[in-house]
């Protein structure tokens, strides 16, 4: 009976120990994007960047999917949420080179 009771006690905390994984990864990447987002719709809005507020609804897009599918994942402990992060990832790559296209537009001529 004690190695049992000892399997299922570390299985949960292996469990718990992925979970918890899962949501810090989850905040990093929505706080980190959140502020670029917030970055590119001021870029967008102080110079009128169209560029940059796709990359501002991109990071948003990837921050809901990503982000999002991993605090589901955590909370729901269903598996088939998991495969919604890699989109959110591709919305965030995509958000960071719309970004960077809406800065080499913006940025002044040579010399």
């Amino acid at each position: 009976r004690h190695a049992l009771h000892v399997h299922f006690r570390n299985r949960l905390r292996t469990k718990m120990v992925h979970h918890v994984f899962r949501a810090v990864a989850g905040g990093d990447d929505h706080l980190a994007h959140a502020l670029a987002a917030v970055v590119a719709f001021g870029l967008a809005a102080a110079r009128s960047a169209p560029a940059a507020r796709w990359a501002g609804r991109l990071f948003l897009a990837g921050v809901v999917l990503f982000s999002g599918s991993l605090y589901a994942l955590v909370l729901l402990d269903l598996p088939v949420l998991g495969a919604v992060a890699p989109l959110g990832g591709l919305s965030f790559m995509a958000g960071w080179a719309t970004l960077a296209v809406a800065l080499w537009r913006q940025a002044p001529a040579g010399p």
